[in-house]
């Protein structure tokens, strides 16, 4: 969806608004699934997610990582503009952390992001 939406714009010559305040914790789903298998024994509450990041900067990153030259225009939401979501779902994954368990950045995931990568994902 959001290398569709990436993509459009740059065909059609638009601009993408994305929020610099709409925090996020992007996860590469092998890194999620890793982790799962590590938590397998472990009992409790565990946050697993990515590092935090803002909606515009991720979309700056996948622009980027699938070679897109795109017009992003950083935006603030005011709370009411963000459709019932809250703008901050930061997780902490501190339990994670403790545990030795480290989640890549979707930057650490560089060239593993794009659909049309032909990165080795093991």
């Amino acid at each position: 969806k959001r290398f569709w939406e990436i993509e459009n714009a740059a065909e059609n010559d638009s601009t993408i608004n994305k929020a610099s305040n709409l925090i996020r914790n992007p996860i590469h789903v092998v890194d999620l699934a890793k982790v799962i298998l590590l938590l397998k024994e472990k009992t409790g509450i565990f946050h697993v997610a990515g590092p935090r990041m803002s909606a515009y900067t991720f979309y700056h990153f996948l622009a980027k990582e699938a070679g897109i030259i795109v017009d992003i225009k950083e935006v603030m939401l005011k709370q009411e503009q963000a459709n019932e979501i809250p703008l901050n779902t930061n997780l902490v994954s501190n339990k994670l952390r403790n545990l030795g368990i480290h989640i890549p950045s979707v930057k650490e995931n560089s060239g593993r992001i794009y659909p049309g990568s032909t990165a080795n994902y093991t």
